[in-house]
């Protein structure tokens, strides 16, 4: 990790900026490497920048945009480094799939991420699995599509974070069935 990458909007080395403590280099760099599109393919997980991670899961990773891609790494192993810090990653069922023209590979497949990437901010989910890349070319256009997969990292078994002072609303209230019960008054069943 000692060359420098650039992302096809930026050149020139990037000074290190501070990382979350889930994410480290390796080597211990001096320069922030940052992710080009050819650095995603299938199998690739990115998490954001500001998502909370245990100190203990350490993953090699380059910048891409607001989010890390893990390198080296694919959702099994992130998923089982996790798990062994009581961690959860969960994975959303409903596949994302977005896809762009270009005549332009790279510039095709930077515009597909970036439709992923904004559906899975959608969903309120911090990192995701891509699944396939695929390429179509008719005329010299290319067609690419990418599929990808929400995933979520939590410390706490449940998806969604609780408020402890948040009156749930699908509860039912047996006073309030029996009280509208007494204003209806008596039925009677029959002819």
């Amino acid at each position: 990790m000692n060359e420098t990458s650039t992302t096809l909007d930026s050149v020139g080395a990037i000074p290190r900026l501070p990382m979350h403590a889930g994410a480290v280099d390796s080597t211990g760099s001096a320069s922030l490497v940052l992710a080009t599109t050819e650095d995603v393919r299938a199998g690739s997980v990115l998490i954001q920048r500001d998502a909370a991670l245990p100190d203990s899961a350490q993953f090699e990773c380059k910048r891409y945009a607001s989010w890390n891609l893990l390198t080296e790494a694919n959702g099994f192993e992130v998923g089982r480094t996790l798990s062994d810090a009581r961690w959860h990653f969960f994975f959303m069922v409903p596949e994302v799939s977005t896809g762009a023209f270009s005549s332009n590979r790279r510039v095709g497949l930077r515009k597909a991420l970036k439709k992923v990437l904004a559906a899975v901010e959608a969903q309120s989910c911090n990192a995701v699995e891509i699944a396939e890349i695929r390429t179509r070319s008719f005329l010299r256009w290319n067609y690419i599509q990418v599929v990808a997969y929400a995933r979520h990292v939590n410390n706490s078994p449940f998806l969604p974070e609780f408020d402890p002072h948040y009156p749930s609303r699908n509860v039912w209230d047996f006073k309030q069935i029996h009280r509208r019960r007494a204003q209806i008054g008596p039925s009677h069943k029959g002819f």
